[in-house]
């Protein structure tokens, strides 16, 4: 299977395990996402992390993890149009806490492959990216089309996350064919040097192992 085939095969799911994506309706991962990222123990192996790096992503994860859950709660009160641009600027300023910590925590290897792996879990919302958007010279007209796809998907992604409230391994059942559609609509957009960019970007697959979710 070529790279697009297994990319395709693993995106969006890893998001449906992360709150902090869940809140947002599956951005990606970003503030919270990239601390929860960060924590799981297969992608501390793949990034060969030394155990004080560790130690360092474990407490900063769970500091991010407080914080978003502190914000989340000030939030319960507004409506939802409200909550969701409150929500876009919370994680707009995590995103930059987020890049910032990982500089910190990472060595330039360790960075670039996490950024590739982060790409690989976000599922068709890393077109919107504007790194992304830059590196694919992605046109007005594939950006509306990728926007059409994303928000399809998002849509989808909540109707199954509502109908089987807690229940996570029918939710990624679900969710597989759908992330697995919208990413060969996704590809079908892309020029021959966009998906040869896009291989760049994204790197080598890497299969995501789920660990339980912290209460």
């Amino acid at each position: 299977m070529n790279l697009f085939g297994k990319f395709v095969l693993g995106l969006g799911l890893a998001a449906l395990l992360c709150p902090a994506v869940q809140a947002q309706g599956g951005r990606g991962f970003g503030g919270g996402g990239g601390g929860m990222l960060l924590s799981n123990k297969s992608v501390q192996q793949e990034l060969k992390l030394e155990s004080d790096q560790v130690e360092k992503a474990t407490k900063w994860n769970e500091e991010q993890r407080a914080k978003f859950t502190a914000a989340r709660e000030k939030l319960a009160d507004l409506s939802q149009e409200e909550r969701q641009t409150k929500m876009r600027e919370v994680f707009t300023a995590a995103n930059e806490e987020t890049q910032k910590a990982l500089k910190d925590m990472l060595k330039p290897e360790q960075l670039k492959r996490f950024n590739q792996i982060s790409l690989q879990q976000r599922g068709v919302q890393a077109y919107s990216d504007p790194k992304v958007v830059e590196g694919l010279k992605i046109n007005d007209e594939q950006k509306t089309k990728l926007a059409e796809i994303a928000k399809e998907v998002g849509d989808k992604r909540r109707e199954i996350m509502q109908d089987n409230q807690g229940n996570f391994a029918v939710i990624t059942e679900k969710m597989a064919p759908i992330s697995k559609d919208a990413h060969e609509k996704a590809a079908a957009l892309l020029t021959a040097d966009q998906k040869a960019t896009w291989k760049e970007m994204v790197g080598t697959y890497f299969e995501l192992k789920r660990e339980p979710r912290p209460q």
